[in-house]
């Protein structure tokens, strides 16, 4: 008897156009009532970096392997990872200047955007600019 292997996660939570992504695998998160910690570590992505500065860069390594398991296309993710071209120039900025501005955590968001029926993080609140 032959085994079926599923890799595919059952429920694509799909990615709006320009979101971001750490705040999609919260969505994914809700969905499925894990972490997005949870959910990388099912999905056997290495252990990620803490700094929110590398965050985005260590889960580009890995965007392939999660758009495939979470249903997503490639290029969604590719997009929710580095968000418009002015958000990967200031992110690339921040990775670079780090030492001379204090890294804070979070970003700036929209307290009526997030209250819609279907919230998402949009990715150009986490732009420094």
């Amino acid at each position: 008897m032959a085994t079926i292997r599923v890799d595919r996660w059952p429920i694509t939570v799909q990615l709006h156009p320009a979101e971001y992504l750490p705040g999609w695998l919260m969505r994914v998160g809700c969905r499925y009532q894990l972490t997005p910690i949870q959910i990388l570590r099912e999905l056997r992505v290495p252990r990620s970096p803490t700094g929110y500065h590398l965050v985005l860069e260590h889960l580009s390594l890995h965007a392939r392997w999660i758009a495939a398991h979470l249903g997503v296309p490639a290029g969604d993710l590719r997009a929710a990872l580095w968000g418009r071209p002015i958000d990967a120039a200031a992110a690339r900025y921040l990775v670079h200047h780090r030492h001379i501005r204090p890294d804070r955590g979070g970003s700036r968001f929209c307290a009526r955007c997030l209250a819609e029926p279907d919230p998402w993080w949009h990715a150009g609140w986490a732009n420094p600019g």
